[in-house]
């Protein structure tokens, strides 16, 4: 009876969470569709005072009652997603930009991937897991009679478990292939036409290691471009210059006209001038009250005015940093060649000098670099002064201030997870448990008498079972990535890429360690807990999660409160916020909201890590993981057409969509090395070698620089070979291209920053790669 009452309380605590959950979601979506039908129905009531817009009309429009809209949503519950669940890739690509139609297609594929993940799951493994025999500690009524945990004979019965794990890592390694022949096809844009001019990264050589004060001069690099290409064969030298007080203003400047744009639009709609609190008390509302908009255009002609006084000034110190375009290919690859050894190079043709001389053009010999460049608009014009050596040591710092941070917020949120599963029974002499082929034990106490003989109030049990997936929720999906996005910006990355890429590493790291890892052995109490962190090997920890990971629903109950309270806030927040002045798509041009592709790539990933570490022990994970991708994918398409500016667009979206790729692999092979320790725990060390050995031939698939660079990687630089695109290697230069790598934050007064930063400039089929 007490083990009956044991299952009976998973399955009532799981549903309320899940009927709770699908509660707020339908709420918000109801909003949401009321929201966007008065929108678009001038004769209905707007929304003014919930919406901070007015909605004017000739008529005083008309009331519809409680009962109509309930009708009106029963009929038609998703309004506005209807359209946009119907845009084709070229549609998406047109209206958001390419990087989300890159974003929408990775989620398109893993959602097909994890729909036959779940029909493998549910109609094979789970009713095999529910009539297998078990041991005697595997409590039968409980969670633990739907996951794979202690099969009779394990080595017979968790053979087809083994095959299917196997299948899906090789299935993973079929889908990485596949989506970067689609980012080689797209972002870079191969198609079969020999006409076409390449971009102008292509015929642009980027030297790093220069003389910083004084700054090269143009002048002195000529004589090593020479060398190679002849005379008249370069279009144009540019040297970077240190221009940190002026991009610093510059985007101080972006960030109030979006403001002022805000509080315009803000007046145009309630026909009221708007206020704002400054001063130090603004915080708490104690500050001094002005007016937005004069405020805010006084705020923007003082920093405009400093601007063209920074711009004004003269003998800037250089960044060490010069690009030197050719008119054709084969010289910049020969450039290239001849000077990537600087000594080499001085032995052949006494170039480049090297000292500490004013008059040397590299002053030491370990920052010299030659390689292609990258787009124009893919520079990061402020850190270009910052060498290798600083961004390891920026980024290293920056990696601990969070891993501090974030262990202050994160922590406390785990020891209640702790002690809320065990109350104060864990399992006792570590030591002990060496096999659960052994029987009945240590295991049976821990999965038995824990659950039995909790000693907390049921009511409060229930209350924080729902409150801590919610709290690690909220942690990352809104704490965790804004410290991240904030500390990457002193990373002193020198490309908007790699800036791009490296959020997205941190994110998803911390992601991956606080929704799976920690949350996984946080299950097993606080003695294996610490134990766990200080000297067990690593093959046992990843049994230990995988193992006290299955024996409950925490993570299935995770899955659908991301999947649905993600989505219920994404609805309420297009609907209220000032943000978007217009959410239904009517003037995609006035949206400001932009699309953080990082922290999207990485909440989608880590859930898809939850459901590769446990789609064999616990097949019920897979059918939630579907559910939540189907979600996203119809959720994020809304945003990304409707609610997404692609002002500042990532000029090199295939940068981050390699980390996403390299990631996917990584999780697989730790799902692999995770199963194969917990077969070895069950007892099935025959079954266990396969599993092992798929990890190792992942590892080396993604350690070894050739197979990642042909097979998983897709470069944002062109390879300084004739390999690539054979066909243009002979392909001059067009004139357009002599102005690409000018620096623009030193362009003229009045000049826009971004139309400098679009790449309008290159033709044929690689227009705006």
């Amino acid at each position: 009876a007490v083990r009956r009452r044991m299952w009976d309380d998973v399955l009532v605590v799981l549903l309320v969470h899940i009927v709770l959950y699908f509660i707020l979601f339908v709420l918000a979506a109801f909003w949401a569709a009321r929201s966007f039908r008065r929108r678009i129905d001038p004769e209905r009531r707007g929304l003014a005072a919930s919406q901070g817009k007015a909605i004017e009309s000739d008529s005083e429009g008309k009331e519809v009652g409680c009962l109509e809209e309930v009708s009106t949503f029963c009929k038609d519950p998703l309004p506005f997603m209807a359209k946009t669940s119907e845009a084709t890739p070229e549609v998406v690509q047109k209206t958001a930009g390419l990087d989300a139609m890159i974003y929408l297609h990775f989620l398109k594929v893993m959602l097909i991937v994890f729909m036959v993940l779940s029909a493998v799951g549910v109609c094979l493994l789970l009713p095999l897991n529910i009539f297998a025999q078990k041991k005697s500690w595997v409590i039968l009524d409980s969670f633990m009679v739907t996951t794979s945990n202690g099969f009779l004979d394990p080595s017979q019965s968790l053979l087809l478990h083994t095959m299917v794990a196997l299948f899906i890592g090789l299935s993973m390694v079929v889908v990485v292939y596949m989506l970067r022949d689609f980012l080689i096809t797209n972002a870079r844009n191969e198609a079969d036409n020999k006409n076409a001019i390449p971009p102008v990264q292509a015929y642009t050589v980027e030297v790093q290691g220069l003389r910083i004060d004084p700054p090269v001069q143009p002048e002195e690099l000529t004589p090593l471009a020479d060398a190679v290409a002849g005379q008249d064969k370069v279009l144009a030298i540019a040297v970077a210059l240190d221009v940190t007080d002026i991009v610093d203003n510059v985007e101080k400047t972006r960030v109030l006209k979006k403001k002022l744009g805000r509080y315009r639009q803000q007046l145009e709609n309630d026909k009221e001038r708007p206020t704002i609190q400054t001063g130090l008390l603004r915080y708490i509302g104690c500050g001094n009250s002005q007016d937005a908009i004069s405020y805010t255009e006084k705020e923007i002609a003082e920093l405009e005015k400093e601007v063209e006084k920074e711009r004004a000034v003269a003998n800037r110190p250089g960044t060490g940093t010069a690009f030197i375009t050719f008119k054709k290919r084969e010289a910049a690859v020969r450039f290239i060649d001849k000077f990537k050894d600087p000594l080499k190079s001085r032995r052949e043709c006494q170039m480049p000098t090297i000292g500490a001389n004013k008059d040397c053009l590299c002053e030491n010999q370990n920052r010299w670099s030659v390689e292609l460049a990258v787009k124009p608009e893919d520079i990061f014009w402020r850190n270009l002064r910052y060498s290798t050596f600083h961004r390891v040591l920026l980024t290293v710092a920056g990696f601990f201030l969070l891993v501090i941070l974030l262990a202050f917020i994160v922590t406390p949120i785990f020891f209640v997870q702790i002690f809320l599963t065990l109350g104060d029974l864990t399992v006792e002499e570590f030591d002990k448990v060496k096999n659960v082929a052994q029987g009945h034990g240590s295991y049976h106490d821990y999965f038995s008498m824990a659950e039995d003989e909790r000693q907390f109030n049921h009511f409060a049990i229930l209350v924080l079972q729902f409150l801590w997936p919610l709290l690690i929720l909220c942690i990352n999906y809104f704490i965790m990535p804004a410290l991240v996005h904030y500390c990457a910006k002193f990373f002193g990355q020198r490309y908007v890429s790699a800036m791009q890429r490296t959020s997205y590493n941190l994110i998803f790291f911390f992601m991956l360690m606080n929704i799976l890892i920690f949350p996984a052995l946080a299950l097993s109490g606080i003695d294996e807990f610490m134990e766990v962190s200080r000297q067990v090997p690593l093959d046992r920890m990843l049994a230990q999660i995988v193992l006290y990971g299955s024996n409950r629903p925490f993570f299935v109950d995770y899955i659908a409160q991301a999947g649905l309270l993600a989505s219920a806030f994404y609805f309420v927040f297009h609907t209220t916020t000032p943000m978007i002045n217009d959410w239904a798509g009517h003037d995609s041009s006035e949206l400001v909201w932009e699309f953080d592709f990082a922290y999207f790539y990485s909440s989608f990933l880590s859930v898809l890590a939850i459901g590769l570490m446990f789609a064999v022990t616990v097949p019920l994970v897979l059918p939630c993981v579907l559910l939540f991708l189907i979600m996203r994918y119809y959720t994020d398409k809304w945003q990304l057409l409707t609610a997404h500016s692609t002002e500042r667009v990532d000029p090199a979206p295939e940068t981050t969509a390699s980390a996403v790729l390299v990631s996917m692999l990584i999780i697989t092979a730790v799902a692999q090395a995770a199963f194969a320790s917990w077969l070895a725990l069950q007892g099935a060390w025959n079954l266990a070698v396969w599993p092992w050995v798929l990890t190792m031939c992942l590892g080396f698939y993604i350690a070894f620089p050739w197979t990642r660079h042909r097979f998983i990687t897709v470069s944002n630089k062109w390879r300084a070979t004739r390999e690539e695109h054979p066909a243009t290697w002979e392909v001059e230069a067009i004139p357009a291209y002599k102005a690409a790598y000018e620096n623009p934050y030193l362009a003229a007064a009045g000049e826009d920053r971004t139309s400098r930063l679009r790449g309008d400039v290159t033709p044929g089929i690689w227009d705006g790669v």
